[in-house]
């Protein structure tokens, strides 16, 4: 599989609201938090919208500042602007990050079974778990990016992981002949989430 074109697939969001309801300025503030200029995280904000790297939960009436978001976006978000800061603007790689954020991994799966909420349910999101996890359970959370290349055919393969500290990493599932790593992000994520974990509810994590 190659990751020259990716699309995020919205997923469906048949589940009760978790903390309050966001707006940009409150998505900004949470990136501004590690040391972003502010200008500069209400632009990240609107851009990852824009580009539906981070989804909104109600459009609203007055344009991108009325749109609303959740904590799971505004955490997304963050670590799409941590990236930034670190020369990653890459279009498909930002894609596979959000993806990474939103969509739990079928090759994960069997490590992925240990995040799952009394009653069997994985959250709605593995960011959801990572925030969560952080601000309510003294865990670690790890973002892990890593990127393939075929130097023969020019494909590459981007790979993006999330997953508490201490479990198995999973890597690209056995990457095709010709492929060659050619680097890898790792970034832990528990300062960048604590502002958004300010923002829950705790009752609402029930």
């Amino acid at each position: 599989m190659t990751a020259e074109t990716i699309e995020i697939e919205p997923v469906p969001f048949a589940y009760p609201q978790c903390g309050p309801l966001l707006r940009k300025k409150d998505v900004a503030n949470c990136i501004a938090a590690a040391g972003v200029p502010l200008d500069l995280a209400r632009g990240r904000a609107q851009t990852y919208a824009r580009k539906g790297l981070i989804f909104t939960r109600e459009r609203g009436e007055n344009g991108w500042d009325s749109r609303l978001y959740e904590f799971h976006d505004a955490a997304t978000a963050v670590v799409l602007s941590a990236l930034h800061d670190a020369g990653i603007s890459d279009s498909d790689v930002t894609a596979r990050a959000a993806e990474a954020c939103y969509a739990w991994n079928p090759d994960a799966a069997s490590r992925d079974a240990k995040y799952k909420r009394d009653g069997g349910h994985l959250p709605p999101h593995p960011i959801t778990r990572a925030v969560v996890g952080t601000a309510f359970a003294g865990e670690s959370w790890i973002f892990n990016l890593d990127v393939w290349r075929n130097a023969q055919t020019e494909d590459r393969l981007i790979c993006a992981d999330l997953l508490r500290g201490g479990d198995e990493s999973q890597p690209f599932p056995n990457p095709p002949e010709g492929f060659l790593p050619m680097c890898a992000v790792s970034m832990t994520l528990d300062h960048l989430l604590a502002p958004v974990a300010r923002l829950l509810r705790p009752e609402g994590l029930h």
